[in-house]
């Protein structure tokens, strides 16, 4: 059993890929021609490129100083080679000779490590040729984090939530017979290792909804929750030095795939001391889960005994853009078939019961439903989930 007592936040990273435009100094390389190789006789330069880990290429330097060739002079030194500046993630430099006549296209040579000062070129080649065009190829993607959950992993929540910022992704994805467990650190129904009571109470321990927050979806982000459980949640947890609550799953502009999932016994996800916005994190409102601006596949789920309604969405969420199921992160695909011609959410086949009604407070709180949250309509609206009450 994995207990959480502290929010955990998986980081992503704002912005479109990285552009490489660090290139190797060749102003200070010394050429000084020698006999022994196989060169033929001209005039050479050489161009040097860095290497990182992942075989990636740095754009390639400004051609060295020419050194012509004549009479016996069969080979070149090359020293006073730069090195690879510590710290900037690269590990080899990639050495080009240019044809006899000091133009292009420039044969790869040799691969240097990261300090060597000199080469002797004495003709040999490595094969390939220098890529001049690399304005796609140095475009490096911003590595986002990912938290990826095996099949049988029981999670314990004390008063705490997961929480992905831009473009993290959050991967949730068990079998039958090997669901994954989100619940309360109260929670004796589930355990591991002999024991289920996790949290050593014995008689005095007793779930609640709201014992936990949920799963917090930031923009850009995604989660893929497949054969789980997700109950007590929808409780109130920490957030930027007040407290706020969180749906047991809340979309914020997120790409999410949910299914064979079972939400029960949640609290409705609202409240706390923190102003509405919940510090940029936006509002939310009563529901198991909560969308705004996202088209998620939410199929084949078991909602009940939970406060808040068992989905609410913004308006023009409903919107029509094709949506089908594309199928689960890990192990096959497993794509739900017969929804090709869907638009907007995907939103079939879901179980409801006891959702919603009136809190403890008299306070409506949602239906056994969809609740769809009131707006302006600003594009193409299409509601074909027939089979949820909206």
């Amino acid at each position: 059993v994995h207990v959480i007592a502290e929010n955990l936040l998986i980081e992503g990273v704002a912005g479109g890929p990285i552009s490489q435009v660090a290139t190797p100094p060749t102003q200070l390389v010394k050429l000084d021609p020698l006999t022994g190789g196989t060169l033929p006789l001209g005039t050479y330069n050489y161009r040097l490129t860095y290497v990182d880990n992942q075989g990636n290429e740095s754009p390639a330097s400004d051609p060295s100083r020419d050194i012509t060739l004549t009479g016996g002079q069969t080979a070149v030194l090359l020293s006073q080679l730069p090195r690879i500046p510590s710290g900037s993630g690269f590990v080899e430099r990639r050495l080009y000779r240019s044809q006899p006549d000091g133009s292009g296209p420039y044969n790869l040579i040799h691969k240097l490590n990261s300090t060597a000062a000199t080469y002797l070129d004495n003709g040999t080649a490595l094969g390939g040729v220098l890529v001049e065009d690399v304005t796609a190829l140095n475009l490096q993607p911003r590595l986002d984090a990912s938290l990826v959950v095996d099949p049988g992993t029981i999670v314990k929540f004390d008063g705490a939530r997961i929480e992905t910022r831009m473009g993290g992704q959050l991967v949730a994805e068990g079998h039958v017979g090997h669901e994954i467990v989100f619940t309360s650190l109260q929670d004796d129904r589930y355990g591991a290792g002999g024991s289920y009571d996790t949290s050593n109470q014995l008689a005095n321990s007793v779930a609640e909804r709201g014992d936990w927050g949920g799963l917090l979806i930031g923009a850009l982000g995604e989660l893929s929750l497949d054969h789980a459980v997700v109950s007590y949640a929808g409780g109130i947890t920490k957030m930027d030095g007040s407290f706020a609550g969180v749906n047991p799953v809340e979309l914020h502009q997120a790409t999410a795939r949910i299914t064979n999932t079972t939400f029960e016994q949640n609290a409705s996800g609202v409240g706390g001391q923190a102003n509405a916005n919940r510090f940029g994190r936006g509002s939310n409102a009563p529901g198991s889960i909560f969308v705004r601006g996202s088209q998620p596949i939410i199929v084949n789920n078991i909602f009940q005994h939970n406060d808040g309604s068992a989905i609410t969405i913004n308006l023009n969420s409903l919107n029509g853009e094709l949506v089908s199921d594309w199928g689960r992160s890990t192990s096959l695909s497993d794509a739900i078939p017969g929804f090709e011609d869907n638009r907007g959410p995907l939103v079939r086949m879901n179980r409801l019961a006891d959702n919603g009604g009136i809190d403890g407070s008299g306070r409506h709180v949602g239906a056994n439903g969809m609740n769809v949250r009131g707006g302006e309509l600003t594009t193409e609206g299409v509601w074909d989930d027939t089979d949820i009450v909206h």
